[in-house]
Order: structure tokens, then C-alpha cells, then sequence
């Protein structure tokens, strides 16, 4: 695993993960809703707010599109708090 970075982001809890395949990089962040999933009792497991993965060639490549993907979740999360 080249990356891999879990913390909250307000009532998010994100995931952020770059990791080595056969065909380059896999980029990878989710949003996770814990909250709303604790409300329904555990059903669903999890709920993801955003998802985003995808395969970069180079880890050069893949840290840029990290960036980008986390600019683009905190965007979408932002536009759903109150």
C-alpha cells in the first residue's frame, strides 16, 4: 500500500487509498455516512456519501488524481450539510 489515510470529515469518515496492481496505481476514496448507518441499526453495514477508483500508470499520476478526487468529494459532501 502506498497510501492510506482514514480520518473525519465532519460527519464523514473518509478513506483514502493508492495501491499497487499489475496495471499501475489504484486510487481510491470513499466517504462514509457512520452516522446514518448507526441511526438504522446497522442496516445497511455502511453507507459511502462518495465513492470514487480508478487505475493511474504512474504513482506520480496517481497522488495528482488523489488530490483532485479529494477536492471533488469535499465539494459534493459540502453541498449536502446544513
Amino acid at each position: 500500500m502506498e497510501h492510506n489515510k482514514e480520518y473525519q470529515s465532519g460527519r464523514y469518515r473518509v478513506v483514502e487509498q493508492i495501491e499497487r496492481v499489475k496495471e499501475g496505481f489504484r486510487v481510491s476514496v470513499t466517504a462514509y455516512d457512520d452516522q446514518t448507518t448507526q441511526e438504522l441499526n446497522g442496516h445497511p453495514k455502511s453507507i459511502s456519501r462518495f465513492d470514487a477508483r480508478w487505475v493511474a500508470a504512474t504513482l506520480e499520476a496517481a497522488r495528482r488524481d488523489l488530490v483532485i478526487a479529494v477536492n471533488l468529494m469535499n465539494k459534493s459532501i459540502a453541498g449536502t450539510m446544513p
